[in-house]
Formats: structure tokens, sequence, C-alpha cells
């Protein structure tokens, strides 16, 4: 996002009252990327439209190849978003906080999904992992308490933090995809395998 927009919407005192009664949000093709090296990112900076207490929809364009950190945080109504093919990776916190979200379709092509990501997006029933998907940092979805059933995760993923699924009490189990030689799954506990298929490591361990 280039530096005049990010100015404008990184200082909440200059945010117009249009601004926060937005409802619905569609993010033009010709935003492309979020780090600008003429303008770089501080380490806690947050960018994009996080806290617009009114909006209920966002939809990103394909040439987007990072959800940006804190993009949407505490967006509290926002329900549905819609991604594109071309995204590679969704940042930390990106969606923390949006306790409303209902509806996320991942799309082909995500690799990675940072930490805090969903964190506490209570309304969230169901998420499909991509199979071009590799990373789950820690803390993804914690405290998702509406996932439900068995997460399954699909044949790519080598890498689940712990933390990962905290608090995800109503999910009971995992299903791990054929073909995946990173981790195994028995009675709600994900493990991390070895080349040898040995259980070295519990990731995550579901009531």
């Amino acid at each position: 996002i280039h530096k005049e927009i990010r100015e404008k919407l990184n200082q909440k005192e200059d945010r117009s009252d249009k601004l926060n009664k937005i409802k619905k949000l569609i993010i033009p093709e010709e935003i492309r990327e979020n780090n600008d090296p003429e303008y770089p990112l501080e380490p806690d900076e947050k960018i994009g439209f996080y806290d617009l207490f009114n909006l209920k929809e966002a939809i990103l364009p394909s040439t987007m190849k990072v959800v940006p950190r804190y993009m949407f945080a505490d967006c509290k109504k926002l329900e549905k978003v819609t991604l594109s093919e071309g995204l590679e990776e969704i940042d930390f916190c990106a969606f923390y906080n949006c306790k409303k979200l209902k509806k996320i379709t991942l799309p082909k092509g995500l690799k990675v999904i940072r930490s805090k990501a969903f964190y506490n997006c209570k309304s969230l029933k169901s998420i499909k992992l991509p199979n071009s998907l590799t990373t789950i940092d820690r803390f993804a979805f914690k405290n998702c308490k509406g996932l439900k059933g068995k997460f399954r995760i699909t044949k790519n993923v080598r890498i689940i933090e712990h933390g990962a699924f905290e608090y995800c009490y109503n999910l009971s189990g995992f299903r791990v995809a054929e073909g995946n030689k990173h981790f195994s799954q028995k009675g709600g506990v994900l493990f991390k395998i070895n080349k040898k298929g040995e259980k070295i490591e519990i990731v995550s361990c579901l009531p």
C-alpha cells in the first residue's frame, strides 16, 4: 500500500467519519505490495483497515501476495472475506479478534499462515486449508471456539507451531491427509513425525 494511503490510515485521529462507515471494502488491483522500501514498517506498526467498526465484508485482489499484519485486526463486525488466487501469505494478526468472521476461503497458492492470523475469530465454524499450504505459525487459530469436527491437515503442511489450535475446544481431532510425511494423529493428538514415521513430538492435544 503506497505511502499516502498508509500515512492516512495509520493515524486514527485523521480517519474521517466516511471511512468508519464503510461496510463493504473492495481493494483495487493496483494495490500490490504492503512494503515500500522508501517507507519501511516499524516493528509494531499497524497498517490497513484495522478497527473499522462497521466493516462487514472485504474483497482482496489477486495482485496482493500478502495480507499485511494487522490489516483487519479488531474489525469486530467483519463477517466475510474474499481472498484471491495469487495470495501467498497471511501475516501476523491479519484477522486478529474479528469475532464475527464466519466465512473465509483460503485460495490455492497460499503457503503461510503467520502467528495469530485468526486469533479469537470465535464465529469461524470451518476453514479449509489448500494443498499449497506449508506453514501454520504459533497461535494462528487460537481461541477459534466455533471450529468444529476434525481439522484437516493437508498433505504439504510441514510446520505447525505449538499453540496453533490452543483453546479450540469444539474441535474433536485432526485428519492428516494421505501423503503428509510430517504429521500423524491419534485420539485428538497431533504428532510431529520423523522420516521413519516415528512420533517425536506432540504438536497439539485437543479435548
